[in-house]
């Protein structure tokens, strides 16, 4: 376009300067790539179509939760002892997925009756116990019971247990009863199960 005089200078457009602009006024050209700081008070009117599907790699500090994983084991039947060495009622294998995992145990010795002994119960790892404050599932439990054939129960009798295996080899883990006092015959499982249940606790 031709001029008289000096050339004026270049202005801008601004939004201002193109009210209403339709789509399909624009059919050509090129436009600058947007990014989310150039979006602002978008509500959620102004998304329509299709929105591309989002992959788990884009979300990010969301747990997938601490246990990692629940094993069972259990046993059924009646045992009977006078030993005071401790012998396997129930066991239960657990691969810990980390050496920073713990490993929660639910234990529980079937229902105990007929005894003239004390019964105490313990978890055990591999042949080692497992000492803490909260080792002793049950203790003198027994006591005053008769084992002379009346049906003189107690019920089941549970206890838990963490433990840190710093390992991630395969753990056993068994519960083991005994009499625990100077004298007497033990029974257990007489209508219930002995049970063990691991967890493995993510760190």
């Amino acid at each position: 376009m031709g001029f008289i005089g000096v050339q004026p200078a270049t202005v801008p457009l601004s939004l201002s300067d193109i009210p209403d602009l339709p789509a399909t006024k624009i059919t050509s050209g090129t436009f600058p790539a947007l990014n989310g700081s150039n979006l602002t008070s978008l509500t959620a009117g102004n998304l329509t179509g299709t929105l591309p599907a989002i992959s788990g790699a884009n979300l990010t500090g969301v747990s997938a939760g601490k246990i990692g994983q629940v094993v069972a084991g259990s046993s059924a039947g009646v045992v009977t002892t006078s030993s005071t060495s401790y012998s396997v009622i129930t066991t239960v294998n657990i691969t810990p997925s980390a050496t920073s995992s713990k490993v929660l145990l639910l234990g529980t010795i079937g229902e105990v009756d007929q005894c003239d002994g004390r019964l105490a119960g313990r978890f055990f790892v591999g042949s080692t116990e497992i000492t803490s404050s909260e080792d002793k599932i049950l203790q003198e439990m027994g006591r005053g019971l008769s084992n002379t054939g009346s049906e003189s129960h107690r019920g089941n009798v549970s206890q838990s247990i963490l433990h840190s295996p710093n390992s991630t080899s395969q753990q056993t883990y068994t519960i083991k009863i005994a009499r625990s006092g100077s004298s007497g015959t033990v029974r257990c499982g007489n209508g219930g199960s002995n049970t063990i249940i691991a967890l493995e606790v993510l760190a």
